[in-house]
């Protein structure tokens, strides 16, 4: 008894020791499982619930202890004790750890959720475990509807948008058939394979979409670019939106390309119809508030065909309905002043052979009212027709008032420039004329007694009492006055008066002939005659620093010219010369330069030559001597408008020519060329 009483003995302190592991073995795997981040339930083998974790709890709603001991199937429907039984089999036969399985739990509240259930046991010579790991699919559940939402949304859109929806693989390259792309272009999968789908883009976008769609695959950025695409029911090339966006793996690697073509083609002539409309109004109120008659001209054998189109305008500048010039195009030619009319058809003869601008400026009459008028005009050739000029029309009357205003003013100011050369130039004909009309006064003061003692004695002589002392007397007086000088002197006194009266004459006649405004219209005029009124003006200027020299050639014809405006050029030039002598000379006249003024014909043109020993001009002004307002004289003796005048004059208005030849050190001649033609 005593062996029976130490062996119950020992048992139960190895039962208390067995007991005391389990416990420990319990916490520690209650432990373990409370750590676990996923819901985990222990069950017995008969089905009742063990140990739940926190996370299990919170799963299915409940408080510890809640659930402990209930049967599985109150938080796992299918969990009946068959049903683990039979996945105990299950595990056993194909020898697995585990099994998997999406069924439902079921909460405290009685609401039903998709769980992701892991079973796995464990069997010990005394019992057998199962563990069962429990994770809510409610968030997976939502996020795959919401894909699968989304992916029905991107159909339904690429369905209802008139893009190209296309993908592409990681590389950019067309891996499988994309049927769109193949319904736009035309291209079979065989031809827009890999890389083959450029082939559809224009050759001249090409090359550059192909460089930036490598690029961007390169860089994984966005594709966004504007070309042009085949389009095979339209069968042209179209422009089209060419977009592409990565989509990225979780490492940021590029899974594809998603991509769209939208074609613009559409948007683009309509915008291109609003633009050219907005510029056609834009066009039209410009025509209308332009001022100036815009005008297309059809010439043909130099005679007008046609005006296919005229401006509002021709009411400002002709005073008719622009409608009646197109039904009548001759109407514009005949309101043109019958002298310049030729002008105006040969100024586009002229420029058409080139197709250059053609300038013409003439005279309109309209209601007895003359005007002044400039058309400016510039050529096209359509193949086909007639050469067509667009041109413009402009009312320049008042410019020209304005012109023939400061052509006078300058005429006005080169004589006060000029006063007191041609004051001196009257002064010293007017002093010897005085002198010569007192030297006449005293012998006349001198004869006139002499005439009266001729008388005395002739009745003296008839009475036949003419003694020999009275004849002796009257032969004294004779000599006293010393009349044999009175007679020698008196004829050359009344010769040099004369020649000083008629010197003054001409300076006064060509005063009066420069200074006057002139006419509009051309004359024709003798060149050699102006030219030496001219020289007459301008005297005093040059005949102290320069010798005139003149080859003024006999046998010039009547030149057609504006004569007041040609003698203004020919007055610039002369002082121009003589003050480029003076610069060289110096104004003390003890050296003198010299001045040639020649004119010759040359074919059908006229030819003036004033030539001066002056410095020349310096090749860095050369081109410049034309210009308003330039001039190299000290302020207050040079405007620079002398030369610039003379050019417009001689150029614009005579249709001639004036140039110059120069040398340093040597001198200048300016050389004038007029047409004889009116």
């Amino acid at each position: 008894m005593k062996q029976d009483s130490h062996y119950y003995e020992a048992w139960g302190e190895a039962l208390e020791s067995s007991e005391e592991a389990l416990r420990l073995s319990e916490a520690s795997l209650e432990a373990v499982i409370e750590s676990s981040g996923e819901g985990i339930v222990t069950l017995f083998q008969n089905g009742r619930i063990g140990i739940v974790n926190s996370a299990a709890l919170k799963m299915f709603g409940y408080e510890p202890g809640e659930i402990d001991g209930l049967p599985a199937s109150e938080i796992i429907p299918n969990a009946t004790l068959d049903w683990l039984q039979s996945a105990k089999r299950g595990l056993n036969q194909y020898m697995r750890a585990s099994a998997h399985m999406d069924c439902r739990g079921r909460r405290k509240d009685g609401s039903f959720f998709l769980v992701d259930l892991s079973i796995a046991s464990i069997e010990t010579a005394t019992q057998v475990r199962f563990f069962l790991t429990v994770r809510d699919l409610t968030e997976r559940m939502l996020v795959e509807e919401a894909a699968r939402r989304s992916e029905q949304k991107f159909r339904s859109l690429v369905a209802a948008t008139s893009s190209i929806v296309w993908n592409a693989s990681p590389g950019g390259y067309f891996s499988m058939p994309q049927p769109s792309w193949e319904h736009y272009t035309g291209q079979t999968w065989e031809a827009h394979a890999i890389f083959g789908w450029l082939e559809a883009i224009h050759p001249d976008d090409r090359e550059s979409i192909r460089h930036l769609w490598y690029e961007t695959v390169k860089e994984r950025g966005i594709f966004e670019t504007s070309c042009r695409l085949w389009n095979a029911s339209q069968q042209q090339y179209r422009h089209i939106d060419l977009r592409a966006v990565p989509v990225l793996n979780v490492d940021a690697s590029v899974d594809e390309w998603i991509g769209t073509v939208t074609d613009i083609q559409d948007r683009i002539e309509a915008e291109q119809t609003k633009a050219e409309q907005e510029s056609m109004a834009r066009f039209n109120r410009l025509i209308d508030n332009v001022p100036g008659m815009l005008y297309q001209l059809e010439l043909e054998n130099n005679e007008v065909i046609a005006f296919p189109y005229v401006s509002p305008g021709a009411g400002e500048i002709l005073g008719i309905d622009p409608g009646l010039v197109q039904e009548s195009p001759s109407l514009l030619i005949d309101l043109i002043h019958p002298d310049d009319r030729d002008a105006f058809l040969e100024a586009f003869a002229a420029a058409q052979p080139s197709l250059s601008p053609a300038i013409w400026e003439g005279r309109i009459q309209i209601e007895g009212e003359m005007r002044w008028v400039q058309s400016a005009s510039r050529p096209e050739s359509p193949a086909g027709r007639s050469v067509l000029w667009n041109g413009v029309l402009m009312d320049v009357t008042e410019r020209k008032m304005l012109e023939a205003q400061l052509g006078q003013a300058q005429k006005l100011e080169s004589i006060g420039q000029l006063a007191a050369g041609i004051a001196h130039e009257i002064n010293t004909p007017i002093q010897y004329i005085g002198d010569n009309i007192r030297f006449l006064q005293d012998a006349v003061g001198s004869i006139y007694p002499l005439a009266e003692r001729l008388d005395t004695l002739l009745e003296q002589a008839g009475e036949g009492s003419l003694s020999p002392d009275t004849i002796a007397a009257e032969r004294a007086a004779l000599e006293a006055a010393d009349l044999d000088y009175l007679l020698e002197e008196t004829p050359k006194a009344i010769s040099q008066s004369l020649e000083g009266i008629n010197h003054v004459a001409n300076i006064v006649a060509a005063m009066k002939e420069f200074s006057h405004p002139g006419s509009e219209d051309k004359k024709y005029i003798d060149l050699n005659h102006a030219i030496e009124t001219t020289l007459t003006i301008a005297r005093n200027e040059w005949k102290y620093v320069a010798e005139l020299e003149t080859d003024l050639s006999p046998d010039l014809p009547l030149v057609p010219c504006l004569p007041g405006e040609l003698n203004q050029v020919v007055l610039n030039l002369i002082v121009n010369a003589a003050h480029a002598i003076e610069d060289v000379v110096g104004p003390d006249g003890l050296t003198k330069g010299r001045i040639a003024i020649s004119t010759r014909r040359i074919g059908e043109s006229v030819e003036i030559r004033v030539q001066d020993t002056g410095a020349g001009i310096p090749a860095d002004i050369q081109q410049r001597v034309f210009d308003p307002f330039f001039t190299t004289k000290p302020v207050g003796k040079g405007t620079g408008q002398g030369l610039a005048i003379a050019y417009a004059v001689i150029v614009d208005k005579h249709g001639g020519s004036l140039d110059f030849v120069t040398e340093e050190r040597v001198g200048t001649t300016f050389i004038i060329t007029l047409p004889l033609s009116h």
